[in-house]
């Protein structure tokens, strides 16, 4: 039923100077080809693509490794709507692949189509058509790919890493290693600073940071981070359908707490239950599964069968909470019909039962570094010197746990929802402020050729606005050139110059100040 990423697949050609390897069975143990390289990019998110092509475009031999077999993180697996709210702030090679987008749907439908139209300039598509294009530019950068394959030991001298070894038995050897992945894998094994959950407020003097309840334990530290959930691919188009089948470990125990809420509040459209972000051709971009609480808590230190495990469990939660929504009594009957339209897109996913690849990571290990982004660089502090990147989402924390209510005698102290409370929400407006270079830098005594444009140094508060897809784009590109930049001038990425990182960003199109300054 589930396909795991480790599971044995064809490999997809990408470039022509890419390494063509047949994938591992269990006990496999030989080697393959060492590699000695200008950069090491690990993980093929949008950042790690970004990143790849920044450094490839100025003349740098680039790896990009990924245990994947599409590349894209989620920008190819549901996620298709752009999280950013001011365009004109967004530049540089992020904004170069949404322009590749709309002229893909230009040329393959012509500039008056609906198609073009529902693209909304490249910000809005399908997830098909986002690997296409990624595996296009890919193919231009000739940066050379390794699917399927993860890192699992970084060799060390001193606070400069010199190389790393793959699960197959391979050792990679780079001047400089740019960590893109979701989950920041590589910055662990290299043993740098990282934290995973939440600050207390008192940690950074931050005023929305910590627990929010129950009110005696307010703004104190946790463990637990922020839900996953995935975005999944529909449409209401028939001829494309995948019909929404009841999975065999349905148990409507299991959503009892979205019964009650149901019955408590009954929506009167599908929307107040599902978000539908409208696509190209008659799709959507909907997250299914956000009642499930937890499981986000294991997966940034878990190992990757552990996640795939994880990830299965979240799978199974969404396909039940689909089939809950279009049979449970507590539905109104509305809901259910306007459901009924929709299914599975049948021209996405087609390897992994129309399902993404990727489960949506919101959060997981986050760098600590000699600088630590808070609050107050987003709500306060808003101009950076060494700014490389632009934020403006507001601080979004989604439901983190459900916190039992307090009784009194036979009543409830705070009449939440029948009992419980959803604890960790965060909802704060933002005005756009800068992000500092710092930030994807480890401390110079732990690591001095390792740049993290995804796991950023951050609070959790501060990160909750800084982890989009665009911001990631952003990141990605500036990591991508300071990389280049660190060879070319044969000095450490600390030691860089900002002012002429800055400069040869602004050269390549990236927006990184905000223009209103006072």
């Amino acid at each position: 039923m589930f396909h795991f990423f480790s599971s044995l697949k064809n490999h997809l050609s990408v470039i022509v100077l890419r390494i063509f390897f047949i994938a591992p069975i269990v006990g496999y143990t030989q080697s393959m080809p060492d590699i000695e390289t200008d950069i090491l990019v690990f993980e093929s998110t949008p950042a790690g693509i970004i990143a790849s092509i920044a450094a490839a475009k100025s003349g740098r031999h680039v790896v990009m490794i990924t245990s994947h077999r599409h590349y894209g993180g989620m920008r190819t697996s549901g996620l298709s709507m752009p999280n950013i709210r001011n365009r004109e702030l967004f530049g540089g090679l992020g904004r170069e692949f949404h322009k590749r987008i709309e002229q893909y749907y230009i040329a393959q439908y012509g500039i008056g189509s609906e198609q073009v139209k529902d693209c909304d300039e490249g910000f809005m598509f399908e997830p098909n058509v986002a690997e296409k294009v990624f595996l296009a530019w890919l193919r231009e950068s000739q940066a050379l790919i390794l699917d399927e394959e993860y890192i699992v030991s970084v060799e060390k001298k001193g606070a400069t890493i010199v190389s790393v070894q793959t699960n197959k038995k391979r050792r990679i050897k780079a001047k400089s290693y740019i960590d893109a992945s979701y989950e920041g894998d590589l910055m662990a094994l290299a043993g740098v600073s990282y934290r995973v959950g939440r600050e207390g407020r008192d940690k950074y003097g931050e005023t929305l940071s910590g627990l929010t309840f129950p009110p005696d334990k307010l703004g104190l530290s946790s463990d637990k981070i922020q839900r996953y959930v995935y975005r999944l691919c529909l449409t209401d188009s028939i001829g494309n359908q995948i019909p929404i089948q009841k999975p065999k470990n349905y148990h409507r125990a299991t959503f009892m707490i979205d019964a009650v809420m149901l019955e408590s509040n009954p929506p009167s459209s599908l929307r107040q239950v599902l978000p539908l972000n409208r696509l190209p051709n008659r799709k959507t971009d909907v997250r299914v599964g956000e009642g499930w609480l937890g499981g986000s808590q294991y997966w940034p230190e878990s190992s990757l069968s552990e996640r795939e495990l994880i990830a299965r469990e979240y799978r199974e939660y969404a396909e039940g909470y689909l089939w809950f929504l279009l049979n449970d009594r507590s539905v109104p009957h509305g809901v259910k019909e306007e459901l009924r339209k929709w299914g599975y897109a049948k021209d996405e996913f087609t390897d992994n039962e129309n399902w993404p690849y990727q489960l949506y990571v919101r959060e997981a290990r986050r760098l600590v570094g000699e600088y630590v982004m808070t609050e107050h660089d987003i709500l306060k502090d808003r101009f950076k010197s060494d700014g490389v990147a632009i934020g403006d989402f507001h601080l979004d924390v989604h439901p983190i746990q459900y916190v039992a209510l307090p009784k009194v005698g036979d009543k409830i102290r705070h009449s939440y929802s029948q009992g419980f409370a959803s604890e960790g929400s965060v909802w704060e407006a933002v005005e756009p402020y800068e992000i500092s270079f710092r930030t994807m830098l480890p401390k110079r005594s732990e690591a001095d050729n390792l740049i993290v444009p995804v796991c950023i140094s951050s609070s959790h508060i501060a990160y909750s606005s800084v982890r989009m897809e665009p911001v990631y784009m952003m990141l990605g590109h500036a990591a991508g050139v300071a990389a280049t930049m660190s060879i070319e001038q044969s000095v450490k990425a600390h030691l860089l110059s900002t002012k002429e990182l800055r400069a040869r960003l602004i050269k390549e199109g990236a927006i990184i100040q905000i223009n209103n300054r006072k």
